[in-house]
């Protein structure tokens, strides 16, 4: 929300100044830049430096990396892009990269390499319709914002097209778009709803995938209606803003921004990951010392020099800081991290959120008609394959047990995953619009297959089937909501299945770990802390207990199999997460590959027994039948 209020007052600012000297024929790139640099550049370097070297002695070597690649990404105003392209579903958490928050930054740039150009064209070529044509930028960004959101959320997040309205609704109040409102209750009106709109953008708007979308028009529109109060005179809320702390939060918010992030980052990595509590307030009061340092030390003597110094000196001076900053960013990506750093066990551990991960090729792999003929294998490749293995990126995780299991048995099995799609017949999860075409394949494969005789299911099913799991279910009758649709989408598939006369076997969820467990284990040997607790059984069958209701409650028979890993994992005390100090997870909830090896005996067992069973059953069924 912040950052939507920054692109407005950006967008409003820039284009007054701008404007102003195309129309008095006194613009130049060069002049526009060089104020650009002045700004920008010496409390980012300052910043980047500083962030480098405490990244030195505080970050683990994934994360060093990951830091080279952002400040690569920051110099070159491409950061947003760089996050987009690493915000995946397997990508490391960028809530841990202390330099996520340039991404603004980067929009912000980008917008300016483009705008000036097009206020040119414009004020040559067809100046009588700047605002029309400002207009239908603004109202075409938006729709692509709203639109593409619900398809591609990271990308309307992050990338310049879908927040360029942000700044250029700044920029139509600059080029007078709108009438200033001449009367005083006027302007308390306009000024007390935008503030009102700003404070419930603040207090109701929840970070998850829904925005920006067109819930970030909330503190758009109310920045613009206070920006545009004031271009008729005086309000209350006006006066406000003028206070004088109020101002001097303005004067350093550049460098408190570009401060802020950092301090938490390194806050958490010292604090292995606990709750930070009133350390926040510290951390605080530390941005603000820093921003104010920063801003008299460094921006201001640089934004208003006693000496000008030469605008090539300048351009030179930037570009050689910007090369010997790509430069450090290039060692530590070159170097992995400079792993030397750190003691061998610490470095295994950190190793651990970064595996290969077998058979990831197959995951998202699109379906075709001969699915069941071409596409990924597990188990014994030569014999024909006789199981279905469907799931989401969970059964990517389970895929080297199932792979195991099934090769020391001679059968093969076919594997069909994609990420975030619960193997569920009719649903839909607007996050991945492939999902409902993807599962409608998959059932009509195994309906044109009658040598797959066993289907096995495996998800992040508590995500799907709790009310507030990570994923928000729609299904073909129109209902929402998980609570609504997966209940009937879990009981309607496998009935289907079973109508097919597939065999069943659900694998239930896997305990969620107390957070990523790699990192965890790698920061307390590193810093001699404590190991996490083990998440209490008792949670563990509350995060559980709406997919073992329904779960439990399908139609019981020998060619249905229910298993539950958690009681493969779990004891009185608590739930695993590691054994004789190897992670089990390789992350937040996806089992590591020596998660898998670890469960695939228990696999075996629970597959000899549903064979023997099943194989029983149709015996005494054909005896029935003669």
């Amino acid at each position: 929300v912040g950052v939507d209020i920054f692109f407005v007052i950006s967008g409003f600012l820039i284009t007054g100044i701008v404007q102003k000297e195309i129309v008095q024929d006194r613009f130049t790139f060069a002049g526009f830049y060089q104020r650009r640099i002045r700004r920008i550049f010496p409390a980012l370097f300052v910043v980047l430096l500083l962030t480098l070297l405490a990244g030195l002695v505080i970050l683990l070597p994934n994360d060093l990396a990951l830091l080279g690649r952002s400040v690569v990404a920051t110099i070159v105003f491409a950061s947003n892009i760089f996050f987009w392209r690493n915000s995946g579903y397997f990508d490391t958490s960028a809530e841990n990269n202390p330099l996520l928050h340039t991404w603004s930054l980067a929009v912000e740039e980008q917008f300016y390499i483009v705008f000036p150009v097009l206020l040119l064209l414009i004020h040559r070529y067809v100046p009588g319709r700047r605002k029309m044509l400002l207009w239908m930028a603004t109202v075409g960004s938006f729709a692509l914002c709203v639109l593409i959101q619900y398809y591609r959320p990271s990308a309307t997040f992050y990338l310049s097209p879908f927040r360029a309205w942000e700044l250029s609704l700044g920029a139509l109040l600059a080029v007078g778009a709108l009438p200033a409102p001449s009367r005083r209750w006027q302007r308390e009106c306009m000024a007390a709803l935008g503030a009102s709109l700003i404070a419930c953008a603040l207090l109701f708007i929840q970070p998850d995938e829904r925005f920006p979308g067109w819930r970030a028009a909330l503190p758009v529109l109310g920045s613009v209606l206070i920006i545009q109060a004031g271009t008729g005179g005086d309000s209350f809320v006006q006066r406000l803003l003028r206070a004088r702390p109020m101002v001097f939060v303005g004067l350093i918010s550049y460098s408190l921004y570009l401060w802020h992030w950092p301090l938490l980052v390194y806050a958490n990595f010292l604090n292995q990951f606990g709750e930070l509590g009133s350390i926040r307030w510290l951390l605080l009061v530390l941005a603000m010392l820093l921003a104010s340092a920063s801003y008299f030390i460094v921006e201001k003597p640089f934004r208003h020099p006693k000496k000008t110094h030469g605008r090539k000196a300048l351009f030179i001076g930037a570009g050689v800081l910007s090369c010997a900053v790509l430069a450090a960013g290039g060692v530590l990506v070159r170097s992995g991290g400079l792993p030397a750093r750190f003691e061998p066990t610490v470095v295994a551990l950190d190793r651990e959120r970064t595996p290969e991960v077998p058979f990831s090729e197959c995951i998202d792999h699109p379906l075709s008609d001969t699915v069941f003929q071409d596409f990924c294998r597990l188990g014994d490749r030569k014999a024909r394959p006789t199981v279905l293995f469907w799931g989401d990126s969970h059964a990517l995780a389970w895929s080297p047990a199932i792979d195991d299991m099934l090769a020391k048995r001679g059968v093969s099995a076919i594997f069909a995953a994609r990420s975030a799609c619960a193997p569920l017949e009719g649903i839909i999860n607007p996050e991945i619009i492939k999902c409902h075409a993807h599962n409608r394949m998959v059932m009509e494969g195994l309906a044109r297959s009658p040598d797959i005789s066993t289907v096995i299911l495996v998800a992040s099913w508590a995500g799907y089937s709790n009310a507030d799991g990570h994923f928000h279910l729609q299904d073909d009758a129109g209902n929402h909501g998980n609570t609504q649709v997966f209940p009937r989408a879990m009981r309607n598939t496998v009935a289907k299945l079973r109508t097919m006369d597939k065999r069943v076997w659900v694998i239930g969820p896997t305990p969620t770990p107390p957070g990523d467990v790699p990192l965890l284990m790698a920061t307390a040997a590193q810093y001699d802390g404590k190991l996490p607790r083990q998440v209490s059984l008792q949670e563990y069958t509350r995060k559980t207990a709406a997919f073992y209701r329904v779960a439990d409650g399908l139609q019981a028979d020998a060619g249905l199999l229910l298993s539950r890993p958690g009681a493969w994992l779990c004891e009185a005390s608590g739930c695993r997460y590691a054994v004789e100090g190897k992670p089990l997870y390789r992350d937040r909830g996806h089992l590591s590959v020596f998660g898998a090896s670890y469960l695939s005996p228990m696999l075996g067992k629970a597959f000899d027994q549903f064979r023997v069973r099943t194989v029983a059953a149709d015996g005494d069924r054909a005896s029935a039948q003669r």
